[in-house]
Formats: C-alpha cells, sequence, structure tokens
C-alpha cells in the first residue's frame, strides 16, 4: 500500500471473485479535485460511500482504495478516493467495476 491511499491487493490476480460482492461502476469524473461519479447498485444509492475500502477494476485486477468522503449528487453518487487527487485521476477510472469483500 502506497502513502497515498492505493495500492494493489497482496495477490490482485488471485482475488476469487465469488468473494467479492459488486456495487457499482465508476462513470466518469465530477469536478477538479478528484471526486468521481458513481452508477450505485446499492440500495439507498449512497450506502456505497459508507463502507472505508472499495475495490476497484479496470480489467488490470483489482485495487483497493480508501474512500474518503461521498454523498448523493441527484441520481448518482459522488466519491472521493484517498490519492485520487485531480480530474485527470478521476478520468482515468472511468469504467471501473467497484466491489467490496463479501463478508
Amino acid at each position: 500500500m502506497n502513502d497515498q491511499g492505493q495500492g494493489s491487493l497482496d495477490d490482485d490476480m488471485g482475488v476469487d471473485e465469488k468473494q467479492l460482492v459488486a456495487l457499482g461502476r465508476v462513470t466518469g469524473a465530477h469536478g477538479l479535485q478528484g471526486w468521481i461519479k458513481v452508477h450505485s447498485d446499492t440500495s439507498p444509492r449512497e450506502n456505497i460511500a459508507t463502507y472505508g475500502r472499495l475495490l476497484l477494476n479496470q480489467g488490470e485486477g483489482w485495487k483497493s482504495w480508501k474512500l474518503s468522503n461521498g454523498r448523493r449528487q441527484g441520481k448518482n453518487v459522488v466519491l472521493k478516493l484517498k490519492g485520487c487527487n485531480d480530474r485527470d485521476a478521476a478520468e482515468a477510472l472511468s469504467g471501473a467495476l467497484i466491489a467490496i469483500y463479501r463478508d
């Protein structure tokens, strides 16, 4: 884990997807400070912002991100991930699947 809050899981290629619960996907950037816009499959939608750590996958394996803030924004939810500090970083996450480990 790096000091910016993002890092690969110990064995990101070996994650058993049966252990994960899909929560939604990143649909784009929101603003200039690194917030991401999210389509949430949770009920209510803003529940996705209650998890301390989220797993994101853009087809290159699962990466763990610490969630620092989140809120409902119209029909969407916007999240702030620790280490995602500008619009370019947020746009780079567009299309990522979002999941957590099943309890």
